[in-house]
C-alpha cells in the first residue's frame, strides 16, 4: 500500500486529536495499527506501540525481537528495548525529550491491561480516555482499494461454500467440526485468511452464537454455515442455511419470512437512511409474521479490519448511512430446540443504494 495513504490516515488522526483535546494516543497491535502503519495486528506480552502526539511526527516502541519487521514501517522514528529493559521507561523518557506535554492520552481500547496500566504508572498526571473515536471515522468509509478487498474476501467465501456443498448428502453423518474444516480449507486454497466458522446443524442452529461441536449432521435437519475470511486484512462475513432432506412446513414458512425481512433490509439501505431505519425494516416484517420474539439480536455490523466494526444495524442506531460503508444484513430466526434460519450478506452503501457483496443464492437449498 502507498505510504502516502498511511501518512494521511495520521494527519486525519491527529485532526481529530486535537479536536477532542487529546494529546497522545497509543496503539498497541491491533487493527487499528494496521490502518495507520501497515503492520499487523499480532504481538505477545512484550510492549509494542505507536506513539502519535496531536503534533509533530509519531515514533514507534518496539522490542529488538521485531526489528526487522518494524523497520519497513511508514514511521520515521522506532525505538527499541530488550528483554530486561523497561519499555515504559524508554517511553516517559522520549516524550521528556520531545517536550511533549501530555494531559490527555487515548489508549486503544483492546490494548491489553497490561500494558495500559504500566502506560498510566508511567505518566502520573495525565488523564486517560478510551482512542477508537480517534480512527472510527476515517474506518467507516472505506476507499476503493479497501472494498475492492472486501469483494475479494466475499466471493472467496462464497466460492468456498459453493466447493463444500457440493458434496452434497455425501456430508450426512459427518460431524460439524468437519464441514467447519472443510470450509476452511477450501478458503485457505483460494487464498484467504480463514479466521473460522460456526456450524451449527438442527437444534444447534437456534443457538445464534453456537460453538462448532462434533455433532453430527443427520437426514432431516438444517446446517447453519456463518463464517468468513480475509484479503489484505479485509474481512468478509456470510451465513447461510440449508437442509438436509424435505424441510417441515414450519421451517420453510421460517425460511421465507427471513428471506424477506433480509430483502426488506436491503432495500432499505440506502444513503440518507439511517442504520437503525434498516434493522426496523426487517424487524417490524418478522414481528408482523408472528416470531419477533425469536430475532433475538441486532440486524448487522459494521465490518473491514475487524470482523464487527461499529456502529451496528440496530433498531434506534442513529448513524445516517453514506457511500463507502459496509456493513451485514443477517435477520434470524431461532426456536428453542428445533431449528434456526439466519441468511447474511454484506452490503456496501453506495450512490444509488446498497451493493449486495455476497453472491451464494439465498433461497433455500435442500439437499435431497
Amino acid at each position: 500500500m502507498n505510504e502516502g495513504i498511511f501518512e494521511g490516515r495520521i494527519r486525519r488522526t491527529q485532526a481529530e486529536m486535537q479536536g477532542l483535546g487529546v494529546d497522545l494516543f497509543v496503539a498497541g497491535a491491533s487493527s487499528n495499527l494496521f490502518y495507520l502503519t501497515g503492520y499487523p495486528p499480532r504481538g505477545d506480552e512484550r510492549l509494542l506501540a505507536l506513539v502519535l502526539p496531536k503534533e509533530g511526527e509519531p515514533f514507534f516502541i518496539a522490542n529488538l525481537l521485531y526489528r526487522l519487521q518494524v523497520e519497513r514501517l511508514p514511521i520515521g522514528e522506532k525505538l527499541y528495548w530488550a528483554d530486561g529493559e523497561n519499555p515504559y521507561a524508554l517511553l516517559k523518557a522520549a516524550l521528556e525529550e520531545r517536550g511533549f506535554k501530555v494531559c490527555k492520552v487515548a489508549l486503544e481500547a483492546s490494548l491489553p491491561a497490561r500494558f495500559a496500566l504500566a502506560i498510566q504508572q508511567s505518566l502520573p498526571g495525565s488523564s486517560f480516555v478510551l482512542g477508537d473515536a480517534l480512527t472510527e471515522g476515517q474506518r467507516l468509509i472505506k476507499d476503493e482499494s479497501e472494498l475492492r478487498a472486501i469483494r475479494r474476501a466475499s466471493a472467496g467465501a462464497d466460492e468456498a461454500l459453493r466447493a463444500v456443498l457440493k458434496r452434497g448428502r455425501e456430508w450426512i453423518g459427518k460431524t460439524e467440526r468437519e464441514f467447519s474444516e472443510a470450509l476452511t480449507a477450501e478458503m485457505r486454497a483460494l487464498g484467504l485468511e480463514a479466521y473460522g466458522a460456526l456450524i451449527a446443524v438442527g437444534p444447534g442452529a437456534a443457538e445464534p452464537h453456537h460453538r462448532t461441536s462434533d455433532v453430527p449432521i443427520e437426514d432431516g435437519s438444517c446446517l447453519l454455515a456463518d463464517f468468513g475470511g480475509r484479503v489484505e486484512g479485509y474481512c468478509s462475513d456470510i451465513t447461510r442455511t440449508v437442509h438436509f432432506g424435505k424441510p417441515e412446513p414450519e421451517f420453510e414458512k421460517v425460511y421465507h419470512i427471513v428471506l424477506e425481512a433480509h430483502l426488506r433490509a436491503e432495500a432499505a439501505a440506502r444513503p440518507g437512511s439511517s442504520l437503525g431505519e434498516v434493522d426496523d425494516a426487517a424487524r417490524e416484517y418478522i414481528a408482523g409474521q408472528g416470531y419477533g420474539e425469536f430475532f433475538t439480536h441486532r440486524l448487522g455490523h459494521g465490518i473491514g479490519l475487524d470482523v464487527h466494526e461499529g456502529p451496528s444495524a440496530v433498531h434506534g442506531e442513529k448513524t445516517v448511512i453514506h457511500p463507502g460503508m459496509v456493513f451485514s444484513n443477517e435477520p434470524g430466526i431461532y426456536l428453542p430446540g428445533r431449528f434456526g434460519v439466519r441468511i447474511e450478506n454484506l452490503l456496501a452503501a453506495c450512490e444509488r443504494g446498497a451493493e449486495a457483496l455476497n453472491h451464494f443464492p439465498r433461497e433455500l437449498i435442500v439437499l435431497d
